[in-house]
């Protein structure tokens, strides 16, 4: 497989390291079209990795070691901000426009099999195929005729389990590649 940033690199050239939402078909190919990239970075950014255990209990005896089943796929949520105030840059995009392109992208089923579109979602060097699972939009800022300027966008994402793309994302933090040896001249 190809190196996965040189995959968002070619969807959104010159974004830097700014969060990216693009959407992909249920083979993993970009979709053409307008990804979503964020103006700013994001106010928080968590992960949340649960393993999963069995717990089997006879009646009437204590409980028994817990066995392992396997690890459920990652959850994470992204807080950001999208601005149209002018305040932090000149580029007035109206929040609307912003909201309309993030729900498209991530709510709205496209698919043949009628949900919403698989998305890779990449902020730094952290890459992931995943889906949407909840978001909540509230709007902070107004004009004098009540349009939004600012809204704050709480986004809950799920990976998609076993994909190509982020087998090869996790390769970035193997033990393998973290590890750090220590070698030593031995004294003769």
């Amino acid at each position: 497989m190809a190196n996965p940033f040189d995959l968002i690199s070619s969807v959104v050239p010159d974004a830097g390291f700014f969060l990216k939402i693009i959407p992909v078909n249920d083979d993993g190919n970009v979709i053409s079209g307008e990804p979503f990239v964020l103006q700013y970075n994001p106010q928080s950014f968590s992960i949340k990795e649960e393993l999963d255990f069995e717990q089997p209990q006879e009646q009437g005896k204590p409980g028994n070691d817990p066995q392992y089943k396997g690890i459920k796929p990652r959850e994470f949520t992204i807080e950001f901000t999208i601005d149209s105030s002018g305040l932090f840059t000149s580029l007035r995009i109206p929040v609307i426009e912003h909201v309309r392109l993030f729900r498209s992208l991530t709510t709205i089923p496209k698919s043949k099999d009628h949900r919403p579109q698989r998305l890779i979602v990449q902020y730094g060097t952290f890459l992931s195929s995943c889906n949407l699972v909840s978001s909540e939009i509230t709007y902070t800022l107004f004009d004098r005729e009540g349009i939004p300027l600012r809204a704050k966008v709480k986004a809950g994402f799920q990976e998609t389990k076993d994909n190509e793309l982020n087998q090869a994302a996790r390769q970035f933090s193997s033990p393998d590649v973290t590890h750090q040896y220590t070698v030593e001249l031995l004294d003769e």
